[in-house]
């Protein structure tokens, strides 16, 4: 399923994938976003000319590997229908995290935004694993990272933000 919203640009798709909810992604510019709220913000940081990029780096929070120790999960047998248990022998794979948003400001400070409506229920722990990522950077005190539910809170943050960065700058040179 298509919509097109020609005043406006913005084209939603509707995906579905296997064992997932289904969710409207929206085409802006050529590029394909996971939600208005992404485009939203997006048009924001064009608008007032900061410079960033969009899903833009990956981030490996949690390597995969092939398991040793034997474990078993739960499954039905076809022909019974019974539970029955069965080796699962399969790889772990990586865990990952794509932040929506990078914004580069001046002084190589970054700003890592995710947009979240809606969070899933992956969001939460990939979230701490993203900070505590995060914690070991060499440059850990030029990074930010948020997340905002509006343009207005985007624009609420980068103020408070630049506050902060004021207040480093002016302690820095005392």
């Amino acid at each position: 399923m298509e919509e097109k919203n020609k005043s406006s640009g913005i084209e939603e798709i509707e995906f579905e994938q296997k064992g997932k909810i289904p969710h409207k992604k929206v085409l802006y510019n050529d590029i394909l976003f996971d939600s208005k709220l992404e485009v939203s913000i997006y048009k924001y940081l064009c608008k007032k000319g900061i410079v960033f990029k969009y899903n833009a780096k990956s981030f490996e929070l949690q390597k995969g590997f092939k398991p040793t120790v034997p474990f078993f999960i739960r499954g039905a047998d076809r022909k019974t229908h019974r539970n029955v248990f069965k080796l699962d022998n399969t790889k772990v794979q990586n865990i990952s995290y794509t932040p929506d948003f990078i914004l580069y400001l001046d002084g190589g400070i970054k700003i890592i935004l995710e947009a979240k409506g809606k969070p899933n229920e992956r969001y939460p722990i990939v979230k701490k694993l993203f900070r505590k990522l995060l914690e070991r950077k060499k440059n850990k005190d030029k990074l930010y990272f948020a997340e905002v539910k509006s343009v207005r809170e985007t624009e609420q943050l980068l103020t408070i933000i630049n506050d902060e960065i004021i207040k480093r700058n002016q302690l820095a040179s005392r």
